[in-house]
């Protein structure tokens, strides 16, 4: 069988020499074959491997044999290893300067859709240029790309398709490609946001007060914050929270330039203008190089909502045992999390993993939605300030900022409190560099694979909640031992709030009702005020008017 397809590649090839030959158990062998061909004349031996799948034998076996029949031989014939390595030079090369090329020259300079049609180009020139075997002409493939280019000029040129969808309605405000992605800011009905890829929102004007809640709140629990950071700034919105605050300087750190320039020349109204505040300071680069390397110490580091699955990274114990030691001496570091895109296991892996960096921690609500909860894991360096030191902050917050009744009234504030976070044990899964379990789990989680990668959100969230705060001592907070009775309402007030929008979500109106008018007893008077709902924080509220028999006294979102 091999000799006819040695005599069948000779006869289509029009290759003058060829032969045939048996790494082992037949005749002729490689050694054999080799000089045969040197016999008749060759200069150049190339060995064509006849297998069903690249393996050991292909990869090592046979060019030590060839390497052997080379040294036996005479002439100039490189032999199989010379070729594989001048192949591997070149893809090598190609590959780097492609690499390098492609997002950093192609990609600014034409768009992605250009660049397509230059690489298509390139490999249309690099086919017809190509050697042709003996006897055939170049001139069919040229003619072939000649016409095949000039057809998907005619017909779909590359430089007419936007960079991304064009949805009616919405105006597109700023639009650029770069290596790091298809960066938009897209306005519709007075709302800005910023758009990556044509796919992932960063947040918006929609959502100013939500946004900067996040920030607030871990400044707030320092009490009195000087310096501090704030990683992956989006829009620059929570950042600019820290304005409201008496700090000295502000580092952003964005991996994006083009976010950073679109929130700086799109959003200036709705964050403060920090981009020209003279306490502000813009870092472009990751954020995990930089708290790796950088010098500077902060009282305060405020981590984003990432995703998940995307920069899990940044949910691991190296990246938190950077951000602590940046910390200044009672520093506080916040990250938060989308639990809307993690599962129970997702959570327990990264609270577990930040306990060991942060022994001394806390979970803290960003609102009280039932299906799209946040909340912020905070860790402290080492002293926690005490609750009326923070409550102290919050009033001055108030007379500068009183936009957010939940972090400008001093007992509000602690509806947002959750827990302690306590150690877990040594089973639960940690995120690390070498082990990075959240980029996997938690696509998994996005795509719903399974009943138990359910999101952690909703009822399965409040019953965590209120787990931790039933092991807890009434009236002695092992975090702050001086949190007063009317604090400890508004937490146990919050849950009652989260419980209700959960309750709701899950379509149980009747059950939802009685733990909005529990939250509403619990919670300080005028928080909760009909009339005045707050769709940063929930989606039920109390009806101004009496409800109908049978009907639940909220008012929210349609599920």
């Amino acid at each position: 069988m091999l000799e006819d397809v040695a005599s069948l590649y000779a006869a289509q090839s029009g290759v003058a020499i060829v032969e045939h030959a048996h790494m082992e158990l037949a005749a002729p062998d490689i050694p054999a074959a080799f000089a045969r061909c040197v016999e008749r004349g060759a200069k150049h031996v190339v060995i064509a491997l006849f297998f069903l799948s690249p393996g050991r034998h292909g990869m090592r076996d046979i060019p030590a044999l060839a390497s052997c029949a080379d040294d036996g031989a005479t002439g100039d014939h490189p032999t199989i290893g010379a070729y594989v390595g001048e192949l591997s030079l070149a893809n090598t090369v190609g590959a780097i300067a492609g690499g390098i090329a492609a997002p950093f020259v192609l990609l600014p300079w034409c768009g992605p859709w250009a660049a397509f049609a230059v690489a298509a180009a390139v490999c249309a020139v690099a086919g017809v240029a190509l050697p042709t075997t003996p006897g055939s002409s170049r001139w069919p493939r040229a003619a072939a790309a000649t016409v095949g280019l000039a057809l998907v000029v005619i017909v779909a040129s590359p430089f007419a398709p936007p960079l991304s969808r064009r949805v009616p309605g919405t105006a597109v405000l700023f639009e650029r490609a770069s290596p790091s992605g298809i960066v938009s800011v897209l306005e519709r009905a007075g709302e800005r946001h910023i758009r990556v890829d044509d796919h992932y929102s960063l947040g918006g004007t929609s959502e100013t007060v939500h946004e900067e809640r996040q920030g607030h709140l871990p400044l707030l629990l320092h009490a009195a914050p000087r310096k501090v950071a704030f990683v992956g700034t989006a829009t620059g919105i929570t950042a600019s929270a820290a304005l409201a605050h008496d700090v000295d300087e502000v580092t952003l750190v964005e991996i994006v330039p083009e976010v950073a320039t679109a929130a700086a020349s799109y959003f200036h109204d709705a964050n403060r203008g920090i981009y020209r505040d003279d306490r502000a300071r813009v870092v472009l680069d990751d954020a995990r190089n930089y708290l790796r390397h950088t010098r500077d110490d902060f009282d305060v580091i405020v981590g984003d909502l990432f995703v998940p699955w995307r920069a899990g990274a940044l949910y691991g114990r190296e990246h938190f045992e950077a951000v602590r030691e940046r910390l200044r001496p009672a520093g506080v570091a916040a990250q938060w999390l989308p639990l809307y895109q993690l599962s129970s296991d997702d959570f327990a892996t990264i609270a577990a993993t930040f306990t060991d960096v942060f022994p001394v921690s806390a979970a803290f609500r960003g609102d009280f939605y039932g299906e799209h909860p946040i909340v912020a894991l905070v860790g402290w360096r080492d002293a926690v300030a005490p609750a009326a030191d923070v409550e102290a902050a919050v009033r001055r917050l108030a007379r500068a900022d009183s936009s957010d009744r939940w972090m400008s009234d001093p007992a509000a504030f602690w509806s947002a409190y959750v827990s302690p976070l306590e150690a877990s044990p040594g089973t639960t899964p940690r995120n690390t560099l070498t082990r990075p379990r959240i980029e996997l789990s938690a696509a998994s989680t996005s795509r719903r694979h399974a009943a138990d990668l359910e999101p952690f959100v909703g009822l399965a969230w409040t019953r965590w909640v209120g787990e931790r705060q039933t092991r807890l001592p009434r009236g002695s907070d092992p975090l702050y031992p001086d949190l007063g009775t009317g604090a400890d309402r508004a937490r146990r007030g919050g849950s009652a709030l989260q419980q209700a929008n959960a309750l709701f979500a899950a379509g149980r109106d009747d059950e939802a009702a009685r733990a909005l008018a529990a939250a509403s007893t619990l919670l300080p008077p005028g928080t909760l005020a009909p009339g005045r709902p707050d769709r940063s924080a929930s989606d039920v509220w109390p009806s101004a008017a009496p409800p109908p028999p049978g009907h639940a006294p909220t008012t929210g979102s349609p599920r």
